[in-house]
Parts: structure tokens; sequence; C-alpha cells
């Protein structure tokens, strides 16, 4: 072999070590960053991950965390249909409930009106369905008293 061409060698040699010398320089880097920024997987492994690639560990940990956010999200949605059909349930109580306070002022102002009457005779016109003023919450009121 000629000089020239060894010479040729040993420069194309010394660009090939520089350039894979600068390729390991970067991963290098590169793989100090990833030690850098994934060491808390390290730090907090339990046993179950003795023995795994750490990569390998923080897929596991995301899988478990997507799983359990499908089932929150999932519980969340349950959760929304019940509060969504009791506070239906409450518009519908409250209604109610103004309802029944409306019949006992009602009553209230019926049964002032009956004092004269007797209870009896009230149960008797209710009974035969001739008590147009009487409340069916005031009669039902009158027939449990007479029962007593």
């Amino acid at each position: 072999m000629s000089i020239e061409l060894i010479d040729r060698l040993r420069s194309v040699d010394r660009v090939f070590a520089t350039e894979a010398a600068d390729r390991i320089e970067q991963l290098e880097k590169v793989l100090a960053e990833w030690f850098d920024k994934t060491e808390w997987v390290q730090k907090t492994s339990d046993w179950q991950e003795l023995g795994m690639h750490r990569a390998d560990a923080l897929k596991q940990r995301i899988e478990q965390l997507e799983r359990e956010n499908a089932e929150l999200q999932h519980a969340a949605g349950t959760m929304q249909i019940a509060l969504d059909g009791l506070k239906r349930e409450n518009a519908a109580l409250e209604k109610r409930l103004q309802e029944i306070q409306r019949m006992c002022l009602g009553y209230q102002a019926e049964h002032a009106g009956l004092r004269n009457s007797t209870l009896e005779e009230a149960a008797i016109a209710f009974e035969r369905g001739d008590t147009p003023v009487v409340s069916t919450l005031a009669a039902a009121s009158i027939l449990r008293s007479l029962k007593t």
C-alpha cells in the first residue's frame, strides 16, 4: 500500500472516530437525561416492579392510571345521573310539599268553619259525598279522629 492510501485511510478513520465519539457523547447525554428524569420511577418502585426496566414500570403505571381514570369518569357519570334524578325528585317533593301546605291552610280555614257542627255530622256528610267545602285532607282527619 502506498503511503498516500494509508494516510487517507487514517484520515477517514479519524473522521469516523470523531463522528462516533460525537455520537457516543450525544447518546450519553440523552441517557443521562433519561436517568435524571426517570429517577423518581426507580425511587418509588414497589415490589412488583423489581427487576423491571424503568420504561416498563412507567408504562405499567400509566396504564394503571388510565384504567383508574376511566373508572372514575364512569363513576362520576353515574353519580351525575343519580344527582340529576335526585334533583328532579327533590323538585317534585318540593312541589308536593307546597300542595300539602296549601291543603293544610285550607283545612285550617275549613276546620274553623266546622266549629258549629259536630265532627260526626261532617264525617257523615263526607261519606255521602255532599261536602264540597271540606277537603279530602280535612275529611280524612275527621274520620281519623272519630275512630280514636
